[in-house]
């Protein structure tokens, strides 16, 4: 009872003060004249599950591709604005913080019910793109407005970064989902393994563009192996609940029906899904930047 106590209060605690921070994180103040991106912090939270590194790439690439776009304009996430603002980008964080936030292409985690505190008006977020259908649906179940605008934005990172290596060296990459890693490489030694455990986006596109096809448990890696055209087979490696971002993805790339293998070696079996055209993905993202918030 005391538990269930202390929870509740620690929700209110953080719904009160949240402007204050980032992601929630009372030890991570979010700066006052400053748009604040959101920042997932794992050391704060499930430090070991991420095998005991900082970053992960999905989380890492909103700070990569906020600022390429900020860069068109002169602008950057230190420059200065005349409120304090947040802003959130790649990663399944919505609903996940208090924070009066602008959307811009990030998704729904689970499709689960949330702190009546995510409804509106008791949160108002500003929704100006989202990673797919089944997040706008949720979106707009919790009583906000939600344009009709998916994508994620890491498929914008063919623009940032062209590979070093075009050429096909391997004819297999697997990317397990970051708890599983160490299994993995533990089980299948001999496997070409990419960790998701970092910041490096350049040696993670690089060995994802060598290779012929991605075997892969992690969003992520699903969306850069589309957005360089390397076909990919998707195996769950999470619990199934954790199905709805993936699906959330691909039914805004337009494919309905998802093919998902139950377990690893059913999935070096399966033929990859067909790659999508993210022309008109990449064009909405792009069109829909908020700039505005860097208005001073």
């Amino acid at each position: 009872m005391l538990k269930f106590f202390y929870q509740k209060i620690r929700v209110l605690y953080l719904y009160v003060f949240a402007d204050s921070m980032i992601a929630n994180y009372p030890r991570l103040k979010s700066q006052k004249h400053r748009v604040n991106l959101f920042d997932y912090h794992p050391e704060f939270r499930d430090y070991k599950r991420y095998n005991n590194s900082r970053y992960n790439l999905g989380d890492s690439l909103g700070f990569v591709i906020a600022q390429w776009m900020l860069e068109k304009k002169g602008l950057s996430l230190d420059t200065w604005v005349r409120k304090r603002k947040h802003f959130n980008c790649v990663g399944s964080n919505i609903f996940v913080s208090f924070q009066n936030s602008t959307i811009w292409g990030s998704g729904v985690h689970y499709d689960k019910k949330y702190s009546f505190l995510f409804r509106y008006p008791f949160s108002r977020f500003d929704f100006r793109a989202v990673r797919g259908p089944l997040s706008r649906k949720k979106i707009l179940d919790y009583g906000h407005k939600c344009p009709e605008v998916y994508g994620d934005p890491a498929i914008l990172m063919p623009f940032i970064y062209k590979p070093v290596l075009d050429v096909k060296c391997h004819e297999l990459l697997v990317i397990p989902q970051f708890i599983k890693e160490l299994e993995f490489r533990s089980k299948y030694p001999e496997l070409f393994i990419v960790s998701m455990n970092t910041n490096d986006y350049k040696s993670v596109i690089d060995a994802i563009a060598s290779s012929k096809k991605v075997v892969t448990s992690s969003l992520h890696a699903i969306i850069l192996a589309d957005a360089y055209g390397v076909p990919s087979v998707f195996f769950r490696g999470l619990p199934p609940r954790a199905d709805f971002k993936y699906l959330d993805y691909y039914y805004s790339t337009g494919r309905w029906d998802v093919k998902i293998a139950e377990t690893f070696e059913e999935a070096l079996n399966m033929e990859p899904m067909k790659l999508p055209d993210l022309r008109s993905l990449q064009n909405g993202l792009l069109q829909t930047f908020p700039y505005d918030l860097w208005e001073k």
